[in-house]
């Protein structure tokens, strides 16, 4: 059977029921709802069946509420950057114009290619898929050329059936 969790007393009940109910981002709120069910009394296996979450979860939250108090309940990924702010203007209509154009290896444009351009203009890695995303956000959409059939006529073929 696990060890009872303690809380340690950052907040009150009251405090994390106020942060809890006004938090407008959902993990966050999560994370508060969790903390003001355990503050109130209620043990780890009966948390996890109210917030459908596992018991490591519960564990993993009071210990970083226990050690960081309310910066353990934020996102951590809030305030960095994003791919909007990787391109400014002037690198979007220039991307803009090479993407209406043929990728340097002659072939079509993909999601690792567009984040390979911007990487070399920014100097800042960055993810394929915000590569791609990137290219939606500018209004453009996949081309794939039309699929051949494996088992193909070739040109002698093809004439002799046209032929007949």
């Amino acid at each position: 059977m696990p060890a009872p969790i303690k809380l340690l007393n950052h907040f009150t009940t009251e405090q994390l029921k106020h942060k809890f109910y006004n938090c407008p981002r959902a993990q966050e709120k999560l994370r508060w709802h969790g903390l003001y069910l355990l503050s109130q009394g209620l043990g780890r296996g009966e948390v996890t069946e109210k917030l459908s979450r596992s018991s490591s979860w519960v564990t993993d939250l009071v210990k970083r509420y226990n050690a960081e108090a309310a910066a353990g309940i934020e996102n951590k990924k809030r305030g960095k950057s994003n791919h909007r702010a990787c391109l400014t203007e002037e690198l979007g209509k220039e991307l803009v114009y090479c993407l209406q154009s043929k990728a340097a290896d002659e072939g079509l444009w993909t999601g690792r290619k567009v984040a390979q351009w911007i990487e070399e203009k920014t100097g800042r890695k960055v993810n394929p898929a915000t590569g791609w995303r990137v290219t939606q956000r500018l209004g453009f959409s996949l081309q794939v050329p039309r699929p051949a059939h494996r088992k193909k006529a070739s040109a002698q073929e093809q004439e002799d059936w046209k032929k007949n």
